[in-house]
């Protein structure tokens, strides 16, 4: 079955990335079902190879005790200097942002076909994500995207490190993946 792109490509500006800086990130709402707390430990992983990686979540808050937990787990992790929340953006606002950004990382434990996939692919982005649900119909593994498995911090931080080493050819992903 095809399943058309749906979203207009000329509304995405694709940025050539050839070096690979350990700046991610996360769009998502914070909900337990997307697994926020997985983004963190995977920043306090890549953190131990690249000291100034960085981490942007953006997303609206579902509430409030997700939020909580996640700042006892941040300040636990003393990632402080090294995470920060937008909350929800508008489309046009969250495309200007991913221009500071270098890898997009998704790690939900359940979904379907998620947008924001499709619109970091259209961005050049290249795509570290969870393999659930109708996420393997989207990304092929190693070719327009890597695909780990879910919960797995220390598979998708060994995937970034990788990538950002230049032994996965992220600049090729991104290109596949547009």
């Amino acid at each position: 079955t095809v399943i058309p792109n749906y979203i207009d490509l000329e509304k995405y500006s694709f940025k050539t990335r050839k070096k690979f800086n350990p700046h991610l990130l996360w769009v998502r709402s914070l909900h337990n079902s997307y697994n926020p707390e997985m983004a963190i430990y995977v920043l306090e992983k890549i953190r131990k190879t690249y000291p100034d990686a960085k981490l942007c979540m953006v997303g609206p808050v579902k509430n409030n005790n997700i939020m909580d937990e996640l700042i006892k787990l941040i300040r636990r992790l003393n990632l402080q200097h090294h995470i920060s929340f937008s909350g929800q953006l508008s489309k046009k606002e969250w495309i200007k942002l991913s221009e500071k950004f270098d890898i997009f990382i998704n790690t939900t434990d359940i979904d379907n076909t998620p947008v924001t996939l499709l619109e970091a692919m259209a961005l050049g982005l290249p795509i570290i994500s969870t393999n659930v649900g109708g996420i393997p119909y989207l990304i092929d593994d190693n070719v327009t995207g890597l695909l780990i498995e879910p919960n797995d911090s220390d598979q998708m931080a060994e995937a970034i490190n990788k990538l950002i080493a230049g032994k996965i050819d992220g600049y090729d992903i991104a290109i596949n993946a547009r």
